[in-house]
């Protein structure tokens, strides 16, 4: 399995890391052919007036920042090989306020119509 798996304790929001992660999976893979950005924290909880700044700019360098860390550094290697696929997914707190967590996470998509 070991061969087949890694782990690298990763902050997707900090760049070093990001690129520490996919120079690993090359270094030991040869390539990267898939990467998937799916990090998440529960976010900040309640409405716009009762909601932390410093909880607040942690959800966003997580759940945004991260991800276009993630694309970014992935990119880099995909176009120097020819190719690879990158999935980014999001929460399903976007689409309600009945979850907690929702005051962020619609900063990461568009209000529905």
């Amino acid at each position: 399995m070991w061969e087949r798996a890694l782990f690298l304790r990763t902050d997707v929001s900090e760049e070093a890391d990001v690129d520490a992660a996919v120079a690993l999976a090359v270094d030991h893979f040869g390539g990267l052919d898939c990467m998937f950005n799916n990090a998440g924290t529960p976010g900040s909880v309640g409405g716009i007036e009762e909601i932390d700044l410093a909880t607040f700019d942690r959800t966003v360098a997580v759940h945004l920042r991260g991800v276009f860390l993630g694309i970014r550094a992935a990119a880099r290697v995909m176009r120097t090989q020819g190719g690879g696929s990158i999935i980014n997914t999001a929460s399903v707190a976007a689409l309600g306020p009945t979850m907690p967590g929702t005051t962020t996470a619609r900063a990461r998509r568009p209000w529905p119509n």
